[in-house]
């Protein structure tokens, strides 16, 4: 019997629900803050990577915790994967 694998509700309390881009690729966000995860191949990585951003520590994985920036402009919560702001283009500062 094999567990299913499901995201843990995000930091800010909200509901983290798994998405998919039009490509297939696959990520995970918070329905209330709109924290997401980068975009990975499978609905597995996705889930492993935002459960362990979330401090959840009794999975094994090989994933490094994803950062998050928010943007100066627009105060969108960013994977610290991107140069540029995805909701108003700005360019992200990292300190």
């Amino acid at each position: 019997m094999s567990k299913e694998l499901k995201p843990v509700r995000c930091g800010c309390g909200g509901k983290a629900e798994v998405g998919f881009t039009t490509s297939g690729l696959v990520y995970v966000e918070c329905c209330q803050c709109l924290t997401e995860t980068r975009f990975f191949h499978t609905e597995a990585e996705a889930i492993t990577a935002w459960n362990k951003a979330m401090g959840v520590t009794d999975i094994n994985v090989s994933h490094k915790i994803i950062e998050f920036l928010r943007c100066n402009k627009c105060n969108r919560i960013v994977d610290s994967g991107y140069k540029y702001c995805p909701e108003c283009g700005c360019k992200l500062e990292f300190e």
